[in-house]
């Protein structure tokens, strides 16, 4: 703890160093049926970290801020603002205090990095972080947007910081409970649904895991409509019992009977010292608990991400040694074993869950298909293109040699079954074709330029429908 000492001829300066920030963002439909989104990017600057400038009642400082939204080589945002912070004289400065901060962008849909810069007002120095997203192309049938984080309930508000179409809740980007903040907050819309009898809400609290813990119908705080055939809704729940670790909150729209339409979810971090002990234990033996058809199915998405020597193993292995196997795949890949995540295991997670959302039928999940396969394996693409034209730019050699066909001549649009292109430019412009050469919406991979994945020289016949 600092108190802060106002010796103007003593201490010129209460420095601090760079600024020190978490920051997370929320997206939400900006209007319907469009491919705009509304961005919220929500910032938790440390106090202490600022550096502040002694005066007659106290010590003033502050950070500004810059905000800049590329895609490629195109620039689509690029936003500056300041924050000014007073210290009392007889205030004490705490290292958990934190600054909350937000500024919403409207962003077309698409694939796109964003770089947030904050610079401390009085010595200018500063620090950097940037992090890509994907923002949603479309919002089909009944949709959830992202979960925004609060340290209290929405209120209805016109005007001032924080707002989300007439109602303001404070955001919490550091997304950590329990002690100190026992009581999770959350803001969500919901799209495409008329009434709100259709719009059952319930809210879920799951182990990393994915076992549930509890779940509970959220407050609907507002039915004002935020958008044709939409609510907005905010919910609560208190996790002061749970042990420490890391879980997630997951929100769900149902129908009349009780059937997922739409899910929404994300990860935040439990501390709660007192029962500690008991979240060591899940760490240690998570899959302890695990039946044969648990550790299965845990499986089934995993091995997509081992070799076939792993798999081997695996084939040899009996229930419990399949369990230690799954503990050690994941404590191997924990990109940073101090922190109560495994950060590896929740993008896996996510990126299942995005498959058989985007690719799932009755009778399959969408992770074993062509596309959800590579989709857990690689993440989001830079590029989809379903576009005729790029195609014939890019192909058309190997499309006229393969087929027998004169210079200049190029395939009739009408004879070309529906495809995918998928691009990952962070690994080398590889690419991914698929094409759905039975015309039932299952799209099987073609061809691709990753190492290690399908070729196959004469694809471009399976793109041609004679």
């Amino acid at each position: 703890m600092i108190r802060l000492l106002f010796l103007l001829a003593l201490v010129p300066l209460l420095h601090a160093g760079e600024p020190v920030f978490n920051w997370e963002l929320a997206q939400f439909l900006a209007t319907p049926d469009s491919q705009v989104v509304d961005l919220d990017c929500v910032v938790m600057v440390q106090r202490s970290s600022i550096t502040f400038k002694p005066v007659a009642d106290g010590a003033n400082g502050g950070y500004a801020a810059r905000l800049t939204v590329t895609q490629g080589l195109a620039t689509l945002a690029d936003t500056t603002w300041e924050r000014l912070d007073h210290i009392a004289v007889d205030e004490v400065l705490r290292p958990e205090q934190k600054i909350p901060d937000m500024i919403s962008l409207r962003l077309p849909a698409g694939k796109m990095r964003l770089t947030l810069t904050l610079s401390d007002l009085v010595t200018g120095e500063s620090r950097t972080k940037s992090q890509g997203t994907t923002l949603l192309e479309l919002w089909r049938g009944p949709s959830v947007s992202d979960i925004r984080l609060g340290v209290s309930h929405a209120e209805p508000a016109q005007d001032g910081p924080f707002l989300r179409n007439g109602m303001r809740m404070v955001p919490y980007a550091d997304a950590i409970y329990g002690q100190g903040l026992p009581v999770i907050h959350g803001l969500v819309e919901t799209y495409n649904v008329t009434t709100a009898d259709s719009a059952l809400w319930t809210a879920r609290v799951l182990s990393e895991m994915q076992s549930l813990l509890f779940s509970t119908r959220p407050r609907l705080v507002s039915e004002q409509r935020t958008i044709p055939g939409g609510f907005l809704v905010s919910f609560e729940q208190d996790v002061s019992e749970l042990a420490s670790g890391s879980y997630f909150l997951e929100v769900m729209l149902l129908d009349r009977n009780q059937v997922a339409q739409a899910t929404t979810r994300r990860a935040v971090w439990i501390h709660n010292p007192g029962v500690v002990r008991e979240a060591e234990e899940q760490r240690m033996g998570e899959y302890d608990h695990f039946s044969a058809e648990q550790v299965e199915e845990e499986w089934s998405s995993v091995r997509l991400l081992t070799d076939m020597q792993q798999q081997r193993t695996w084939e040899s292995l009996d229930l419990n040694g399949r369990r230690d196997f799954l503990a050690n795949f994941w404590m191997k890949r924990d990109p940073d074993p101090r922190t109560l995540v495994n950060e590896a295991r929740v993008q896996h997670r996510l990126r299942v869950e995005q498959a058989n959302a985007r690719y799932g039928r009755k009778d399959q999940p969408g992770y074993v298909t062509d596309r959800g396969r590579v989709l857990v394996m690689y993440g989001e693409p830079a590029q989809i293109s379903r576009d005729y034209n790029t195609l014939i730019t890019r192909f058309n050699f190997q499309l006229q040699n393969e087929l027998g066909m004169d210079p200049g001549e190029s395939i009739a649009r009408d004879r070309v079954n529906n495809f995918e292109l998928w691009t990952y430019e962070d690994k080398d412009n590889s690419v991914f074709i698929f094409v759905d050469t039975h015309g039932f919406q299952q799209y099987e991979l073609v061809h691709s330029t990753m190492p290690g994945e399908y070729i196959d020289p004469r694809w471009v016949r399976k793109l041609y429908t004679r």
